[in-house]
């Protein structure tokens, strides 16, 4: 499988950097090749994170829902794909990589629920008569750090939290899942999210931590 390449403002973009090859535990062969990222292509991946800000936090929380009810829906449509691709990346016998299928599709609908409980404003009333309001915003653009152990569900625990909040993600993934993170960046790239909102960069670790340093950067998320 030869790249698609880094996913920044809507478009598959090929990086520049050295080739770096994926080998499957299972077959011993080369099953996806791609470039590392270059410091500039974080830059534009952070841009492109940036622009797209404040229109998706100044939608209600129930139109950002819709969007992710139809990645949701995709994930589900292609259920054995992404299950037969983990376990061929990964090593993973193909029941657990169709629970971790599962646990994508199972994501929303509590995150859903989290988001409504924790988020909701907080109005009081005060012994001077003063009404006391507190409101809660996005974090801004989040970096989300893919592990290879569960190289979607991991992310994706973060991800839909994320989106749901009004926050713009950059998802990096392990050099070692780039093969299942591109196939799980095309769902949310037919789920029709507006430009910028949810971006992924392909690379190794020293591509996690230029992203992570990054000055524009909010909140890093990683779960391994």
């Amino acid at each position: 499988m030869r790249t698609k390449g880094n996913y920044i403002n809507g478009v598959w973009k090929q990086s520049k950097g050295e080739i770096f090859d994926v080998l499957s535990p299972v077959t011993e062969t080369t099953i996806w090749e791609g470039n590392n990222s270059l410091p500039k292509e974080i830059d534009e991946c952070v841009d492109s994170a940036e622009k797209a800000l404040h229109s998706w936090a100044s939608l209600s929380v129930d139109e950002r829902i819709l969007y992710l009810q139809k990645f949701v829906e995709l994930v589900n449509n292609n259920a054995e794909t992404l299950a037969e691709a983990i376990s061929i990346e990964i090593g993973k016998p193909l029941w657990e990589s169709k629970t971790e299928v599962k646990a994508i599709i199972g994501k929303l609908e509590p995150s859903i629920a989290a988001y409504k409980s924790r988020n909701s404003d907080v109005v009081k009333s005060m012994a001077s008569g003063v009404i006391s309001r507190t409101h809660f915003k996005p974090i801004g653009i989040v970096a989300v750090i893919g592990p290879y152990n569960f190289p979607l569900h991991m992310a994706n625990g973060h991800i839909i939290p994320a989106l749901i909040s009004g926050n713009t993600v950059i998802f990096k993934p392990s050099e070692k899942g780039a093969m299942t993170a591109e196939l799980i960046m095309d769902l949310w790239d037919k789920a029709g999210l507006p430009n910028g909102v949810i971006n992924m960069i392909q690379g190794d670790g020293n591509i996690g931590m230029r992203l992570v340093a990054h000055d524009k950067v909010n909140g890093v998320f990683f779960t391994g």
